[in-house]
């Protein structure tokens, strides 16, 4: 069956791109892996692969026009399915332009590179128009496949369709009744070989785990990416500490596995950390990065910046601080990203994390008691929290280090991080 060649999001801002070359042309052959076109983005021009092999077929898109994430772009037909190409060479104009383009919020309502959905069933035309995987994916979580908004061809119903409705789900825990909670999920398409959640820090959301996590869906995972209490759109508040680990602990109970591998990330480690000592039995391995709460140090003046944060300027400042590499920021990113901070969610929690310029949470008695392999990795430009922490880890735990990243190793060196999760997922 076809696959479709869609407009990834590459960063948590994202909302539009364009072709910036295409590599390919309507009935090359391409296999999996193959560069298909290079993108423009706010930041970078980025290479985009193949998700499937076949034969491209159906390019609607010219180069430089601009698209809303998640626009299909052309399609890459399955060995014999030379038959489809009338039928996917039109849908260009019903594809959604940017002036026209729905309001997207996050990642898995814009289909990631990985979520691509397979082509269209021979549907009649007086039922209703879906492809064979939403309809799955509808099925096994119980939706109405009616009620869902398709935003494929003719208002097909798509897999990502159906994993935008999933995106946003609900638990309860204990009296506190029902608690929202913004997950992020990235399924693979090949032979699964496991699940990992990807937990992040202070002031960002799941989206920021997004190219890592579509490297590891390609290399058979299932990824899981909350959003913790007080921080993106988990409309949970983050009151004190134990709040965002509690956040996490009702995360775990959307996860379609009983066991899984969990990556922390700065403030996101040290919860990962205390969620998985009081949910041993489901925590296969740890890896924490540049964690929170293994020494004293730490940029309080970062913490507090990020905390009370209200102009873009400033926040560009601060953003510079994560990685040793330059990443440039739009005006239009910054301002979405200085919304999102000035809505001073954060102003008590980083009263709780930074006492008198100190890091006033240790987790480093239960990172000790922990069953199971951690592994913690800092980068040697950390200008956040410093890597020589690693001296006060205990003696069971792995440490390694990554000379030319900062703070955000999944942004500086996103093929070692990748590297070396691929092979602790392995193992």
């Amino acid at each position: 069956m076809a696959t479709e060649i869609i407009l990834p999001r590459v960063d948590m801002a994202m909302e539009s791109g364009s072709v910036a070359r295409w590599a390919v042309k309507n009935g090359d052959a391409v296999k999996t892996g193959d560069l298909v076109f290079e993108m423009n983005t706010d930041k970078s021009v980025m290479e985009v692969e193949a998700t499937a092999s076949g034969t491209i077929a159906g390019i609607a898109v010219d180069e430089g026009v601009e698209m809303p994430v998640g626009a299909v772009l052309a399609y890459i037909l399955a060995a014999g399915e030379t038959d489809l190409t009338s039928k996917i060479a039109a849908p260009a104009p019903s594809l959604p332009t940017p002036d026209k383009a729905p309001e997207q919020t996050d990642s898995t309502s814009n289909h990631s590179a990985v979520e691509h959905a397979v082509a269209s069933s021979a549907d009649d035309e007086n039922q209703l128009r879906a492809t064979p995987l939403a309809r799955q994916l509808a099925r096994e979580a119980g939706i109405k496949i009616a009620t869902v908004q398709g935003t494929g061809p003719l208002s097909r119903i798509e897999a990502g369709d159906v994993k935008r409705e999933l995106s946003v789900m609900e638990s309860s825990k204990g009296d506190a009744g029902q608690s929202r909670i913004k997950m992020r999920r990235w399924l693979t398409e090949t032979k699964r070989r496991g699940a990992i959640m990807l937990v992040h820090g202070f002031g960002s959301n799941g989206a920021t785990w997004e190219a890592l996590s579509g490297a590891l869906a390609r290399n058979g995972f299932d990824v899981y990416a909350p959003d913790l209490a007080g921080h993106g759109d988990t409309a949970i508040n983050a009151d004190n500490f134990d709040a965002v680990v509690s956040s996490l602990e009702n995360a775990f109970t959307l996860v379609g596995y009983d066991r899984f591998h969990l990556v922390g990330h700065s403030m996101g480690a040290a919860a990962v950390v205390l969620a998985a000592s009081r949910n041993r039995q489901r925590i296969t391995r740890l890896t924490l990065l540049a964690p929170f709460g293994v020494g004293p140090e730490i940029d309080s003046e970062f913490i507090a910046g990020i905390a009370h944060a209200n102009k873009p300027g400033a926040i560009a400042e601060l953003l510079q601080l994560l990685t040793v590499r330059s990443v440039p920021y739009s005006s239009k990113q910054l301002l979405a990203i200085t919304k999102e901070l000035g809505r001073g969610r954060l102003t008590t929690l980083a009263s709780q994390l930074v006492n008198d310029g100190k890091q006033a949470i240790d987790i480093r008695t239960e990172l000790a008691n922990l069953p199971g392999p951690v592994d913690v990795v800092f980068g040697i430009g950390d200008k956040i929290i410093p890597w020589y922490h690693a001296a006060n880890l205990p003696h069971r735990v792995a440490a390694r280090f990554v000379a030319d990243a900062g703070h955000m190793l999944h942004v500086d060196e996103l093929p070692v991080l990748t590297d070396l999760l691929a092979k602790h997922l392995a193992d």
